[in-house]
């Protein structure tokens, strides 16, 4: 599978009605047999008439929608719409925007009939677990979408990279106050086309993330090689008999190897930077506000 999110780059050659480019990134990633599909598929196709929003939007959409179609789903269909709902949510969450009036009614009854479909196999394999259908008025009332600035800010990101943030959130963190990357993110991410690199690059963004606050957190995190590697690269001496307590005393103490100990936080632990918590907690409410918006919009 690719470990790149080539949305971005898709939605530039979309700007640019480059469809050549757009092709022979297919014909790398995607079977031959989809290929010829997709682009009579999504050539004229665009979500303008669903959403009212800006142009970058509808690019991201639809960018969206052709490279989850070209993934061979081998497993259940809901598999697929879930990751796009999941991808849609994202992107919506980076953007202002409103739904068509005329189309509301239209997106209820689309993603209402998979609902359903999934409450009859719960109830036929003995669950008594049921989603509740999505309401008109629901969907009426974020038929006009503020994004929030934490959200505007990670419109620049892959939509991979937003979604592994999500989800790095709701998996918890060892630390209070912290997020530990999920850098591969979940498996259907990581189909769609996930680098582990440009998340890692992504949690080093000093504008929205930081180093915790207590350092030493982080330190515990390392192996003993990683923290001996950090000591040599310093320059002070290390003692391979040593403790991984003693080790981390030995950083703390210097300003050099705290300062190389933080390059590690984009891979193991990190916070919010502290101008944007309040920020970060709104885009977290926004998104969830989304999801019945974005399972409308999969299913359409």
């Amino acid at each position: 599978m690719p470990c790149a999110d080539f949305s971005q780059w898709i939605s530039g050659r979309l700007a640019a009605n480059d469809w050549p480019s757009i092709k022979k990134l297919l014909n790398e990633i995607a079977y031959e047999n989809t290929i010829t599909a997709l682009q009579k598929t999504f050539t004229s196709y665009s979500y303008d008439h669903l959403i009212i929003g800006p142009i970058e939007l509808l690019f991201e959409l639809k960018a969206i929608s052709m490279l989850i179609y070209r993934i061979p789903w081998t497993g259940h269909k809901d598999s697929q719409i879930s990751l796009h709902a999941e991808l849609i949510k994202q992107s919506l969450g980076s953007y202002d925007f409103s739904v068509d009036e005329t189309k509301i009614e239209h997106l209820q009854r689309g993603a209402n009939a998979l609902i359903r479909k999934r409450n009859k196999e719960m109830e036929a394999s003995g669950s008594t677990i049921k989603q509740e259908t999505i309401k008109i008025n629901e969907l009426r009332e974020l038929k006009k979408h503020e994004a929030t600035d934490f959200g505007k800010q990670l419109s620049t990101k892959p939509v991979t990279f937003r979604a592994s943030l999500l989800y790095s959130v709701e998996r918890g963190s060892p630390v209070p106050g912290t997020v530990k990357p999920q850098l591969q993110g979940h498996y259907g991410l990581r189909q769609f086309g996930l680098s582990d690199q440009i998340n890692r690059e992504c949690f080093s963004d000093e504008s929205l993330f930081s180093p915790p606050s207590d350092i030493s957190e982080l330190a515990k995190r390392l192996t003993k090689d990683e923290l001996f590697g950090i000591g040599s690269e310093v320059g002070f001496e290390v003692k391979k008999s040593w403790k991984k307590d003693a080790l981390i005393n030995a950083i703390m103490e210097s300003r050099q190897a705290v300062e190389r100990l933080k390059q590690f936080a984009s891979r193991d632990l990190v916070q919010i930077h502290p101008d944007i918590q309040e920020s970060f907690g709104m885009w977290l409410e926004d998104v969830k506000l989304l999801s019945n918006l974005s399972l409308c919009l999969a299913t359409a």
